[in-house]
């Protein structure tokens, strides 16, 4: 008897896709005979044993991505619960965090049963994947090994957002600008690991420049412990996705490692993250985080959500939020006047309608500036998004986002661009 695997998942991948296992087995012709596909977290902790069918040609096609569809979800604190990943560094130099719940790894286990009486023989051959939260769309294709996020060269994107590079970037069109105040908070993230994929990062080089465009400092961090990841080689499955703080709020923060920082240096025009190999030479193209203040006239948010490779996005909307609340009550009639005393009488005042359940809900109204075209592919993803946060008054909140449609452009066209967008606070406002 044999089991031969003849086509899996990548090795590492987003669990929102079709993850799909076939193989053969050498007892195809027996009696009664079905395959068992056993899936473990980890090496041993068995979340799943199914017995299938083989279909018509005597192959076993199998989904996992059907048993794991709850197990993996983006990150909202750091690793060692000391705040959000929003908000990273969390404690001092720890400006990394590895992933408690976003990756996690997966043991397959295929054998078969047959004969009468059955015989059940486990285990014939195992298979190995890491699956991060994310999703891929059909038209992505199948097996879409997502190339462009394993930093491997300097051509490619190796940080896991969904922005676009776009023509109106004002230091390079051909790299992702990402316009931000030293208010703004936020994370980046990477997939660590050259055990499984082909990346060959080792290290972060941050560099910011001047009023003029001239480099100003530059310092480089390696994925370690001593910044609360591991290293690329590393067996740590949850270091294997890194967040680290990457915006300006992150880096003026005194648990912040980065020494130039852009409080110290008065006028900066921008700065870059980027992924280096053991040699020092860059095997991601560098982000872009351009110093743009925040509006006088109105107070901005930000608008944050799980994307779909398993990560974090951010959007900073500077137009006016406008704010409402809600309330529906339900009521009961109390009898007028008291019918135990020797008299009857009632006061004025007295209430006959009196509410025993009110819920009250807070939406806010979020609106932009102008937009490029880049800007609402970006902010199209929102809606779609199972994890959406806001920062508002200070303070990160959840929300669940009510609009339902969204118009988003691919072509540059003439008129104005803007996006609203219809949230509400999720959590429950006592009345």
């Amino acid at each position: 008897m044999a089991i031969t695997i003849t086509d899996q998942p990548n090795p590492l991948t987003v669990k929102g896709q079709k993850l799909i296992y076939t193989a053969t087995s050498t007892k195809s012709g027996a009696i009664n005979i079905k395959y068992i596909v056993e899936v473990f977290n980890g090496a041993s902790t068995s979340i799943a044993k199914l017995y299938i069918p083989q279909n018509p040609q005597g192959v076993l096609i199998f989904d996992l991505a059907e048993i794991i569809r709850e197990e993996v979800k983006v990150d909202t604190e750091d690793y060692d619960n000391q705040g959000l990943i929003h908000t990273l560094p969390n404690a001092s130099l720890k400006f990394m965090s590895k992933a408690a719940k976003g990756i996690d790894y997966y043991t397959i286990k295929i054998g078969e049963v047959y004969g009468d009486p059955l015989v059940e023989y486990i285990g014939l051959s195992t298979s190995y994947k890491y699956i991060t939260s994310g999703a891929l769309q059909a038209r992505e294709g199948y097996k879409n090994p997502l190339t462009n996020y394993i930093a491997s060269s300097s051509s490619v994107k190796g940080f896991l957002t969904e922005r676009q590079a776009s023509v109106n970037n004002t230091i390079d069109k051909d790299l992702i600008e990402v316009k931000s105040s030293e208010l703004d908070y936020g994370s980046l993230a990477v997939w660590n690991d050259s055990t499984v994929l082909s990346s060959t990062a080792t290290r972060l080089r941050y560099r910011i420049y001047d009023s003029t465009g001239a480099l100003f400092g530059s310092q480089t961090f390696s994925f370690s412990t001593l910044y609360a990841s591991d290293t690329p080689g590393s067996t740590t499955i949850s270091a294997k996705l890194t967040y680290f703080g990457a915006f300006p709020g992150n880096i003026n923060e005194a648990n912040h490692p980065v020494t130039t920082k852009p409080s110290t240096l008065p006028g900066w025009k921008y700065y870059t993250w980027e992924l280096l190999d053991s040699g020092s030479s860059p095997v991601s193209q560098p982000i872009i985080i351009l110093n743009t203040p925040n509006p006088c006239k109105h107070n901005p948010v930000t608008l944050a959500w799980a994307n779909s490779l398993g990560a974090w996005d951010y959007f900073r909307l500077d137009a006016r939020t406008g704010r409402t609340i809600t309330t529906t009550a339900k009521n009961y009639q109390k009898t007028l006047g008291d019918y135990s005393n020797s008299t009857y009488d009632f006061n004025t005042w007295d209430r006959q309608r009196v509410p025993y359940q009110v819920d009250a809900k807070l939406r806010y109204s979020l609106n932009s500036e102008s937009l490029t075209k880049e800007d609402t592919q970006l902010l199209k993803n929102v809606i779609k998004s199972k994890n959406v946060m806001l920062y508002i008054d200070e303070a990160w909140l959840p929300v669940t986002v009510i609009t339902s449609s969204f118009r988003y452009e691919t072509e540059t066209i003439s008129r104005r661009l803007t996006a609203s967008f219809e949230v509400e606070l999720s959590q429950v406002e006592q009345c």
